[in-house]
């Protein structure tokens, strides 16, 4: 029984971590995204203003 019980904790904790390391991971996206969009309107800006 406390076999079974230890394997599921592992369990447990690697898909915390991965769903940790999933949302880190779009949040990262998220920010690039961002970052992207910002660039492309000043790009826009500049062509579009000048």
């Amino acid at each position: 029984m406390k076999i079974i019980h230890f394997v599921q904790k592992i369990h447990q904790s690697l898909f915390a971590k991965k769903d940790r390391q999933n949302s880190m991971d779009l949040a990262i996206q998220r920010v690039t995204q961002k970052q992207q969009i910002q660039n492309q309107l000043i790009l826009f800006k500049t062509d579009y203003l000048e």
